[in-house]
């Protein structure tokens, strides 16, 4: 019996670090959210998710990606968890941070991107934030929350870089 009963449980999947980017993988997330789920329902402790994704322009471009995830391994605190989720995309659960500090969080990121003087506003990557309620069951819930902030917030970066393009002609 403890052998039948050992093939019938699926082998559990163990959050691992992503070989290129050196930070966590898509497993690691699921796993980290799945804890700071519980600590919020537990204790109260908020916590918020920082979703980043590189221009499409950059999506083939390895380098694009590994500057990202260089970025966020150094701005990310102790309690953070960055992650590289797939492709161009990536998320941080931001452990203890409300709404407010998410925000802050993802503008430090991106003013951080801007690496030389005068390029415009979408040369930093794309970004949303959403903060854990009661309302959510689920991460994925979470992350499409995230996913609505980034494309209003994308909405009104491109229009920043549309007046930068005119004031630079």
């Amino acid at each position: 019996m403890g052998d039948f009963a050992r093939k019938r449980r699926p082998a559990p999947v163990t959050p691992k670090i992503d070989p290129t980017t050196r930070l966590g993988n898509a497993a690691m997330f699921r796993h980290e959210g799945a804890k700071a789920i519980a600590r919020y329902r537990r204790l109260g402790e908020p916590f918020s998710v920082l979703l980043l994704g590189t221009e499409e322009e950059f999506s083939g471009d390895p380098l694009a990606n590994t500057n990202l995830a260089q970025l966020l391994a150094k701005a990310a605190r102790q309690e953070d968890t960055p992650c590289h989720l797939e492709g161009r995309w990536f998320a941080v659960i931001l452990s203890g941070a409300d709404q407010a500090g998410a925000r802050a969080a993802l503008e430090r990121i991106r003013s951080a991107t801007s690496w030389q003087p005068g390029q415009p506003p979408s040369a930093s990557p794309m970004g949303g934030v959403a903060t854990w309620t009661p309302e959510y069951d689920h991460l994925d819930q979470l992350l499409g929350a995230a996913r609505e902030h980034m494309t209003r917030y994308t909405g009104e970066r491109n229009e920043q870089a549309r007046e930068w393009r005119h004031m630079t002609r």
